[in-house]
């Protein structure tokens, strides 16, 4: 990552786009991967549904400072409790809609139990 300055779990950059691409979703997902309590990896899935196409592919959101502030706060809180697993953010008709976190647990003998 080119700018590693930090919120408090994840890179300014990283939440910055993030936000972006909650914002520019109409319906769809953004899933955030943890490993080691690190993020690794990010998803983007964009859904284009034929009944809202017209509002689908021009969509932008527009949230107020504290709107964002608080989403940005939510984010930090749920991926910072994963060691091993994922955060997925839906959207659905421009809003979000919920937050599933799946949590992984890793059994580090080497055998498993």
């Amino acid at each position: 990552m080119a700018h590693l300055e930090k919120t408090s779990i994840l890179p300014v950059d990283v939440m910055e786009h993030i936000l972006l691409l909650l914002q520019e979703t109409y319906s769809g997902e953004v899933t955030l991967t943890a490993q080691d309590g690190k993020l690794i990896q990010l998803e983007y899935a964009r859904k284009i549904r034929l009944d809202s196409w017209n509002e689908t592919l021009s969509y932008k959101n527009s949230w107020s400072n504290e709107g964002k502030k608080l989403l940005k706060e939510r984010i930090e809180l749920k991926f910072s409790a994963l060691l091993y697993g994922k955060l997925t953010i839906t959207v659905n008709q421009g809003k979000i809609k919920q937050m599933n976190r799946l949590e992984r647990q890793r059994f580090m003998d080497g055998d498993g139990i």
